[in-house]
């Protein structure tokens, strides 16, 4: 059975209504593709271990892909996502301009080694130090409007971190040791 699927740039509402597209496909690439009435296609892909998605979709339910290693979404303006009530095996998201304005979907991504979350509305990262994230080496969360990365101080691993074009990089609030910890 077909394992992995690349479909970028294409109209592919066909190929996903397909029952001869195997339910077993791990890897699944739609950037920039003209998608309609997606909901719920991606239900029946569960096997899916790496997905990539551009947001011309209103609406996606990833809540059946609970084998996901590595996520990309670009572009969900206005769009609403369903994430997976269980991550556990996500190593790396990239979750770019999607308008999220909350990242605890991620509480159970223990696994996670790289994050970019750019181009969103987080303000919140507390998710960091309520839950363990004992792989994160790598963090993007630029352009978001955050004001405290106390939070991080639990990212053991961290070695990385952007934090570009937020209040605390321009300087719009002042920078202490409670929300920018040494």
């Amino acid at each position: 059975p077909l394992k992995k699927l690349f479909a970028s740039g294409m109209s592919a509402a066909y190929l996903l209504e397909t029952e001869s597209l195997s339910s077993e496909l791990e890897v699944l690439d739609l950037r920039n593709t003209i998608i309609p009435a997606f909901e719920g296609a991606l239900k029946r892909f569960s096997s899916l271990k790496e997905l990539w998605l551009t947001g011309n979709i209103k609406k996606i339910d990833l809540s059946n892909n609970i084998n996901l290693e590595f996520l990309s979404l670009s572009g969900f303006k206005l769009g609403e996502i369903t994430f997976p009530i269980s991550l556990k095996k996500l190593v790396k998201l990239s979750s770019s301009n999607c308008d999220l304005e909350s990242i605890d979907f991620l509480s159970s991504a223990s696994q996670l080694k790289k994050a970019s979350l750019t181009f969103n509305r987080i303000n919140d990262l507390s998710i960091f130090e309520q839950f363990s994230f004992p792989e994160l080496t790598d963090l993007n969360v630029s352009v978001n409007p955050i004001l405290d990365l106390s939070p991080l101080k639990e990212l053991k691993k961290l070695r990385v971190l952007r934090v570009s074009r937020t209040p605390i990089q321009r300087k719009l609030i002042p920078k202490t040791e409670q929300n920018c910890p040494t």
